[in-house]
């Protein structure tokens, strides 16, 4: 969280979706230095329903908003246990996208 609020513009807004777990619940931030000099703004969303993402997902199908830049690699789904785990120790960036079934 503070590494991507550290790469926001002066009055940049953030948004957060998801809610953080086990040690990630707790994040140390520099409210004075980060948030509030660089006026920035923070949304926050918990326990949205899947029917609240209509909009979102209406950006994406129409192309207004193009996601393929956060995509750093597709996998298998047999894949998925090291990014969890790289996740989990804070040593993985993007987004991973499960896209076949198969070893």
């Amino acid at each position: 969280l503070v590494a991507s609020l550290g790469s926001l513009r002066q009055l940049g807004p953030h948004i957060l979706g998801g809610t953080p777990t086990g040690r990630h619940e707790t994040v140390p931030l520099p409210l004075l230095e980060l948030v509030y000099a660089r006026q920035l703004t923070l949304h926050g969303m918990r326990g949205l329903g899947a029917s609240e993402f209509r909009p979102f997902l209406k950006l994406i199908e129409t192309g207004r908003l193009d996601l393929a830049p956060l995509i750093v690699d597709r996998i298998a789904l047999s894949g998925v246990q090291p990014v969890f785990e790289g996740m989990d120790s804070f040593a993985t960036t993007g987004v991973h996208v499960v896209t076949r079934f198969d070893a």
